[in-house]
Parts: structure tokens; C-alpha cells; sequence
């Protein structure tokens, strides 16, 4: 099983969803017969056959966004709250 390193970002696949969700991504999940359900706002965004291959794709989605500069993450804020 592999191991998030990066926790100076985020500690968990919780606080992922929560640095996504600060950015408008409007995330919500369900486990539905033992696969893992994202959705953004009302559109399906990934389907996980595990609990890890959900916290992987969360995981990997948030830092893509946590090491952007905080100008960057800013502009991009201002840019979702126009919408």
C-alpha cells in the first residue's frame, strides 16, 4: 500500500477535498456497492474500484493545486467566485 508524503499540504484525503472545495470544485462522494463515486456540482468526475485508488486520485487532484503559488491559487479563487 503506498504512503502520502506530502502532508505539509494536507494531512489527509478529508483536507484534500476541503483545499478542492475552497477552489469551487463542489465535491461530493458516495461508496455505492464497494466503488468510490466524485462528483463535481451535479457531474460524475471519477469512479474508484478501492477506497485507496479514491484517496490516490483526490490526493494526487489537491496537490496539483496546493504547490501552485499563492498568486496563482488567487487568481484562479477570483476566477471561480466570478462563475
Amino acid at each position: 500500500m503506498g504512503e502520502f508524503l506530502w502532508t505539509h499540504y494536507f494531512d489527509d484525503w478529508q483536507d484534500a477535498i476541503d483545499v478542492l472545495n475552497n477552489l469551487a470544485w463542489n465535491l461530493s462522494w458516495q461508496e455505492h456497492n464497494g466503488r468510490w463515486h466524485l462528483w463535481s456540482g451535479d457531474q460524475k468526475l471519477f469512479v474508484g474500484d478501492t477506497d485507496a485508488e479514491f484517496q490516490a486520485f483526490l490526493c494526487g487532484m489537491a496537490i496539483s493545486f496546493a504547490v501552485l503559488p499563492d498568486s496563482i491559487l488567487e487568481q484562479i479563487m477570483q476566477i471561480a467566485n466570478e462563475e
